[in-house]
Order: C-alpha cells, then sequence, then structure tokens
C-alpha cells in the first residue's frame, strides 16, 4: 500500500524481503514526486525553489511585493501608505476643513449657526466673521476680508442713547461724505438702525454690498429694521462712491458719538 501523501511504495506482509531492490523502488519513487505537480519541490544551491519566477519589485506597470511608509509628503510611485499614514493625512484635512475663516471650529458652534454654515458653503460664500461684541467699544473692525466680489453683512446693533439709527457702517477707514443711499444722501457712512439697550426689540441690519472692480462704485442695498413697536423695516440702497480700491475691511460706528455696546452682533459672508 503506498503512502497516504507522496504515493511511495510500502513493504507488505505478502512481499519477501529484498532489500536492495525495495531501497530502490523507495528511492526512484521519490525522485519520481520530484519537480512535477502534487509533488517535490526542488530547490537550487541559494535555496530557492526551481522553477518559480522571482517575485519582483511594484510598479504602476506591473504587480509585486510593495514596501509600506508611514510617511505623508512623500511623492514615491512604489511605496505603499499604511493606515496610519491615511489617518495622519486625514487629521490634518478635517482640521482645516473644520474650521472657517473666523477660526471657530465648527465642533464649537451652536446648532442653528452649524445649519446657516452649511447652507452658506452650498452657495460658495465663506464665514468671514462672526461677532459678538464684548465690551463697549467706538467702532468695531473687520479687516483683511479683501479678495471677494460680494459680500452679505447681518448687524445687530446696540446703543446707550436711545436712538435708532445712529449706526454707519463704512469701508476701508472712510469717513469722508462719499456714502449715498435712498434715506441718507453724501452721509459718512451707510446708515443702519440699532436699538437703545434700555428697549424692548431688536435694531437688525441684513445688506447685500457689491466688490467689484476699482473703476466702479461699490453698490449695497438691503434692508434695515428696527423691532419696537409698530415701526416698518425700511429698504436702503445706495454706493459708496470711491472708485480707487476694492473693499478689504468693514466698520460699524456709533455716528451719534455713543458706543456701540457688549452684545452687539455682526455677520460678514464673502462670496467670490
Amino acid at each position: 500500500m503506498p503512502t497516504n501523501k507522496l504515493g511511495l511504495p510500502t513493504i507488505t506482509g505478502n512481499m519477501n524481503a529484498d532489500v536492495v531492490r525495495d531501497m530502490n523502488a523507495i528511492a526512484q519513487a521519490v525522485d519520481d514526486k520530484a519537480g512535477v505537480p502534487g509533488g517535490l519541490a526542488l530547490l537550487d544551491d541559494s535555496g530557492k525553489v526551481i522553477g518559480v519566477p522571482d517575485v519582483k519589485d511594484a510598479s504602476t506597470t506591473q504587480k509585486g511585493i510593495v514596501q509600506l511608509s508611514d510617511v505623508t509628503n512623500s511623492t514615491s510611485t512604489i511605496l505603499a501608505a499604511t493606515a496610519n499614514a491615511v489617518k495622519k493625512v486625514y487629521d490634518i484635512a478635517f482640521a482645516k476643513y473644520s474650521k472657517p475663516a473666523s477660526g471657530i471650529p465648527k465642533t464649537d458652534l451652536d446648532p442653528a449657526l452649524q445649519t446657516s454654515l452649511n447652507k452658506i458653503e452650498k452657495i460658495g460664500g465663506e464665514l468671514l466673521a462672526n461677532i459678538t461684541v464684548p465690551s463697549d467699544t467706538v467702532k468695531v473692525d473687520i479687516p483683511n476680508i479683501g479678495g471677494y466680489d460680494y459680500y452679505e453683512i447681518f448687524v445687530e446693533p446696540l446703543a446707550t442713547d436711545g436712538g435708532t439709527s445712529n449706526f454707519l457702517l463704512r469701508f476701508n477707514d472712510d469717513a469722508s461724505s462719499s456714502y449715498f443711499s435712498n434715506n441718507t444722501n453724501a452721509s459718512t457712512g451707510i446708515p443702519l438702525s440699532g436699538i437703545a439697550v434700555t428697549n424692548s426689540g431688536v435694531g437688525f441690519n441684513v445688506l447685500t454690498i457689491s466688490n467689484n472692480d476699482a473703476s466702479k462704485w461699490k453698490m449695497f442695498n438691503g434692508m434695515s429694521t428696527v423691532y419696537t413697536g409698530t415701526q416698518q423695516p425700511l429698504n436702503i440702497g445706495g454706493k459708496w462712491q470711491n472708485v480707487t480700491e476694492r473693499i478689504n475691511k468693514i466698520s460699524v460706528a456709533h455716528s451719534g458719538g455713543a458706543v456701540v455696546k457688549a452684545g452687539s452682533r455682526i455677520m460678514v459672508i464673502g462670496y467670490k
């Protein structure tokens, strides 16, 4: 009966003993199994299996052995990234994506503002500022916002003088009489409605502002509203008659000498 795995002959009880014959038979049987399918592998002098081609290094044109790498700045086409390298890149990308221009991580925003940011991103806008004034101040500046074709500005200003329309929106620190609107001509800024901190209600302003090339006026339009009693929204529109520069700074100031009170809110969104 032959062996189970290689089928080599074995001596059975009905065979006559012949040591030379039997040894030769076993040797021949082993030799017959060498280098054939289902048989024994043959090794060369270096210990490699004969008949098996060498496995080459992998490239973009052939399969083969690939070396793993943890680096994230390589331009190699023969190294393969480890899961650790992919995680490093993911962390960097997520950190950059999760912080809008205001520097506020999205994970730190309240759900309502998060929803607004999601909508802004879908139409190509970028949140440039989302400020709640921490303490009373003469003026609130939002600098370094150039490079956008349009701005959308939301302002909820508070004051102490009881006035409701003593706030001005200015560009690039221009306080000359170069602002013209349908309700105030030749002003030193765009008139905004506000609310006294002693009154119940809120002054709310929404404006869209063009920031086209330096050879044209910067146009604006929007709505200015004081929610106190029966007062109605006021549509405003006009221009900043400055044709020498594009907008790169926006400021909110109080024209009556009072301060911009703590708690006032300003949001600026830029569109390219």
